[in-house]
C-alpha cells in the first residue's frame, strides 16, 4: 500500500478514513490499473479519495477539494 497524503491530516486520520472506505465499500472485481475516485467530508472539510490499483500494491491519493 503506498499513500500519497497532500492533506494536513495525520496519517493516523488517513488511516481511520481508509479502513471507513474499506468497511463500507461493496465486494467489486479489482484489476491493475483500475481508479476509483471519492469524496469524503470530514469536520468541515471535503477530501478527495483516488484508489489505484497496481501490479504490486494499492495506491491511496488525498487531497483538499
Amino acid at each position: 500500500m503506498k499513500i500519497i497524503n497532500e492533506t494536513s491530516l495525520s496519517y493516523e486520520t488517513i488511516g481511520k478514513i481508509i479502513d471507513n472506505i474499506i468497511n463500507d465499500k461493496k465486494e467489486d472485481t479489482n484489476y491493475i490499473g483500475k481508479k476509483e475516485l471519492g469524496l469524503v467530508r470530514y469536520g468541515d472539510k471535503t477530501i478527495g479519495v483516488q484508489i489505484k490499483y497496481l501490479k504490486r500494491y494499492v495506491e491511496w491519493k488525498f487531497w483538499y477539494e
